[in-house]
């Protein structure tokens, strides 16, 4: 079988098109069938061409942390069935250069092959980001340049090429060449903290709760979203991927997600919650809202699950978020289907109440759509939409950037995003956390800031040798 056709490009139907017995020997492959490539094909045939290896098992966030390249990713979905570590900018597609249109034109570049675009958006466009996020923009999709893909027990090496004229055997092999196949441990010990800032503090955060609780009886507003964020200072530069990797292995049954911008910023986020699900024409979206801290002591952990599952105030707040998606989805859909009564998931610190919905969506609805029809969802700003936004805007004090905003993969023929909550911006020395809680009727001031503590003590116990 001729190199020729083995590569997978957007005529073609995407196929694994080799095998090699080391990471050693994928890049050889790589090669071997770049310089094929463009022996055989028109220099401006301007299509995307994934040329795919089969390799043995790679820990993918072991083998983004050794690589040097700039614009690295990485996702995984709550199952661990779909891994991607991704390095390198074959295109980058903003919401400056699409608008409104962002998924359209990543898949207009993506083609029919098995390449994936990694990305985000913001959590508010509106407003005017500040200079830490200004680097991810309000909207920012890499196709890469490489990327390691593990699924179905099987480890793929690829690299993606567009041949418009500017590239050369040359600067390709080159390319190749950087990719660093020395694979250290990743950093065991993360720095010591030497300083820590609560944005707000807490007899600010009880006012702001006022402030909403005020609105909400006034029925001017039902619910809002409320976060705060806490940026710990330390002496030596933070290893994003290392945080990453530390978060999600102690995490059950969420997302692992990870984006550069230019400038080295990270930004981190082991979400539990999945904005949606899209594979062709079937769609699955979650609410997830309500929340109680969880115990070592199974009868106590249980305990707290049944008061979740009775009380009066997280139930109004998990109505709100149903409420919302059964709307959204009911415009979207020709049909729907969804769970009768929340039930209870348990995450390592925390426990929530879920309802999942499945839906046909109608022949006309993309993803460009949906996320404009979904995000943000109740859970993340409140209820009604633009009211508690407005809300959020004018209580919070520090940008949000893509914290709670949809993060995830963009394929030929689907997407997943989750909400990029339980989530971290490392900048260099600094690291700021960001979680939020929900407002209703019954909130008591104290009781949020002690479930934001909750939900941020898994990344502080990083830190402190926990």
């Amino acid at each position: 079988m001729t190199d020729q056709r083995l590569l997978n490009e957007q005529e073609t139907t995407p196929s694994t098109a080799f095998r090699a017995d080391s990471l050693e020997g994928g890049r050889l492959r790589l090669k071997d069938v770049v310089a094929s490539l463009l022996e055989r094909t028109p220099s401006l045939s301007r299509k995307l061409f994934r040329i795919e290896v089969e390799v043995p098992y790679t820990n993918p966030l072991l083998w983004l942390s050794a690589q040097t390249i700039a614009g690295r990713g990485y996702f995984c979905d709550r199952q661990k069935s779909y891994e991607m570590a991704a390095v390198g900018s074959l295109a980058v597609v903003t919401e400056s250069s699409a608008p409104s249109s962002v998924c359209r034109a990543v898949r207009s570049i993506i083609g029919n092959t098995s390449a994936r675009a990694l990305g985000g958006f913001r959590f508010e466009a509106a407003m005017i980001s500040l200079p830490e996020w200004n680097g991810f923009g309000q909207a920012r999709f890499v196709i890469p340049r490489f990327d390691l893909v593990h699924t179905d027990g099987r480890c793929h090496l690829s690299m993606n090429i567009i041949l418009d004229g500017t590239a050369t055997v040359d600067s390709l092999l080159q390319e190749i060449d950087s990719l660093n196949l020395f694979l250290p441990r990743l950093e065991v010990a993360l720095p010591p903290i030497v300083a820590r800032d609560d944005q707000p503090l807490q007899t600010e955060w009880t006012r702001q709760v006022e402030s909403i609780l005020n609105s909400v009886r006034e029925s001017s507003v039902q619910k809002a979203v409320l976060a705060r964020r806490t940026t710990l200072d330390y002496f030596e530069p933070v290893d994003a991927i290392s945080l990453l990797s530390r978060m999600h292995e102690r995490e059950v049954h969420c997302y692992g997600y990870y984006m550069e911008d230019s400038a080295g910023r990270g930004f981190v986020s082991v979400s539990p919650e999945r904005l949606y699900r899209r594979e062709a024409s079937t769609i699955e979206v979650e609410a997830l809202a309500g929340t109680r801290p969880r115990s070592t002591s199974p009868s106590d952990d249980d305990r707290l699950a049944q008061e979740l599952q009775s009380s009066a105030k997280d139930l109004n707040e998990h109505r709100f978020v149903v409420r919302f998606i059964s709307e959204t989805l009911n415009e979207l859909c020709t049909s729907i289907e969804c769970s009768k009564e929340p039930e209870v998931v348990r995450f390592r610190r925390v426990q929530h109440l879920q309802t999942l919905f499945r839906g046909q969506l109608r022949p006309d609805v993309d993803d460009d759509l949906i996320l404009a029809r979904l995000h943000p969802t109740p859970a993340v700003a409140g209820y009604p939409a633009e009211t508690s936004r407005h809300l959020i805007r004018s209580l919070e004090s520090f940008d949000r950037g893509w914290y709670a905003g949809p993060v995830g993969s963009i394929s030929a023929t689907g997407a997943e995003f989750a909400v990029g909550i339980r989530s971290a911006l490392v900048d260099d020395r600094k690291v700021h956390l960001y979680a939020g809680c929900g407002i209703v009727e019954g909130s008591d001031p104290a009781r949020e800031w002690d479930e934001i503590e909750t939900k941020i003590s898994g990344f502080m116990e990083l830190f402190s040798g926990q």
